[in-house]
């Protein structure tokens, strides 16, 4: 048996996987909360402690013998001092106090996006580690490495250094593609010396008290992975906390504008863009009315398509692809006395839905299903509202844990020919008629779009 840790923004799943079957099988899952930390408005940071005590506690609970793949959120920093012990804890792609930062590099260094195929953004290294030097340098002066989340983790728990993961480093917006070595332009200019970067390797392993650990990759590339989506036209869609569509590519050429393009491993990469505000849109749903997650969807489905004229873009934690802001704000229009709290959820998951639509317009693909993943695509409402805002089939993997899945097949010699044969999954189709609505609805949103009107 295979096993797959998934170290995601808010919890850490263990999976066990037999890789042995045609399909591959989900036989076991446990799921821990891992609650991000928010000390101050737009601070979002990982709780470093506490993840280190539930990986620790997973670790040890597989069998000595097993094979063990890792996946991890992208984008996270966390700063070491001389001792190996952590400045703070880790800040998430969600952190927004580096929004300043971030603008002032696009602005003095715009090629930086080209090189890296990482937007200057808040969520990447850069800005972070500028508004370190800018803000905290007492911390900027005890710093001695920096690492990602992942390989803090598993450096925490074995007491062994491990690098960095190509797909993870890539993700950085320090990595650069052409080189494929960390950016010496951003690096000078943000004065960090080659010694604070972590080693980078494709494949990295070790024996661990009888088990064999594998370095595995970042989340969004191991989606593709754990899909099949990695063939050329073949797009992988997640929703989550927050969401992204991802096509995968077999080079490292610039991305179109307004998207990123990540590495899976030396195998391939995945273009694509991530929005900010998946199912945590929920969170912002439930100020209204305390109801769960099924409940809320419930009550969206009891409406009709369109919301009756009602429309939200959902950009409550601002957005990333394609305007890569965290500045930008929410909006509601066309709201009436009638609309009433059905309305809005049914708005709000319509303007998710909306938000993918416009980057799968940018990725420009569309021969094939969207293989899909995430806790979202357990409701067959959301499954069949994005199957008719986007007018494509939508094909809901057999193994609800696709990052994880895609973390296992790491631990194999030949992943990406093995992922081409696994199944689609189930397959939602789109109502021709309520799609040719939401055609007329989608223009109706891009025109009163606040992310393009400032």
């Amino acid at each position: 048996m295979t096993w797959a840790i998934d170290l995601g923004s808010t919890s850490i799943k263990g999976c066990r996987f037999d890789l042995e079957t045609e399909s591959p099988q989900l036989l076991q899952e446990s799921s821990h909360d891992c609650a991000l930390l928010k000390p101050r408005p737009g601070w979002v940071e990982h709780d470093l402690a506490g993840m280190a005590t539930i990986f620790g506690s997973l670790l040890e609970k597989i069998p000595a013998g097993e094979r063990v793949g890792l996946a991890s959120a992208m984008h996270a920093l966390v700063l070491l001092d001389h001792k190996g012990e952590p400045l703070c804890d880790a800040l998430s792609w969600a952190d927004t106090r580096s929004e300043a930062q971030a603008v002032e590099l696009r602005r003095l260094d715009p090629a930086a996006y080209a090189r890296t195929g990482t937007p200057l953004h808040s969520m990447a290294w850069p800005a972070k580690l500028l508004w370190l030097a800018r803000e905290r340098p007492d911390w900027r002066a005890r710093l001695h490495r920096v690492s990602d989340l992942k390989s803090y983790l598993w450096e925490k728990t074995t007491g062994q250094l491990a690098p960095m993961d190509r797909s993870s480093a890539s993700g950085t917006g320090l990595w650069n593609l052409a080189n494929q070595s960390w950016d010496e332009a951003l690096c000078q200019r943000l004065g960090v010396a080659p010694e604070l970067l972590p080693q980078v390797s494709d494949r990295h392993q070790m024996d661990w008290r009888g088990r064999t650990l594998f370095l595995g990759g970042a989340d969004g590339p191991l989606g593709n992975l754990g899909l099949g989506a990695v063939a050329e036209g073949r797009v992988a869609v997640s929703v989550g906390t927050s969401g992204a569509v991802r096509r995968f590519r077999s080079s490292a050429v610039r991305p179109v504008d307004g998207l990123f393009l990540y590495a899976l491993d030396r195998l391939g990469w995945v273009e694509g863009g991530a929005i900010s505000n998946g199912g945590s849109v929920f969170d912002w749903l439930r100020k209204e009315y305390p109801l769960s997650v099924d409940e809320m969807l419930g009550v969206a489905d009891r409406v009709e398509a369109g919301a009756d004229g009602l429309l939200v873009h959902p950009y409550f934690l601002g957005e990333r692809a394609p305007f890569w802001r965290s500045d930008i704000k929410a909006g509601i229009g066309g709201r009436r006395e009638h609309h009433d709290f059905g309305h809005l959820v049914r708005a709000t998951l319509e303007g998710v839905a909306f938000c993918l639509h416009r980057l799968l317009g940018l990725l420009g693909s569309d021969e094939e299903p969207l293989r899909c993943t995430g806790g979202m695509f357990a409701s067959p409402v959301w499954c069949q509202l994005l199957a008719d805002v986007t007018g494509r089939e939508v094909a809901v993997g057999l193994a609800s844990e696709a990052t994880a899945l895609g973390a296992a097949l790491l631990t194999e010699s030949e992943p990406m020919v093995r992922a081409r044969t696994l199944p689609m999954g189930r397959l939602w189709e789109p109502d021709a008629a309520i799609h040719q609505r939401y055609r007329g609805i989608y223009q109706t949103w891009i025109g009163t779009d606040p992310a393009i009107a400032r």
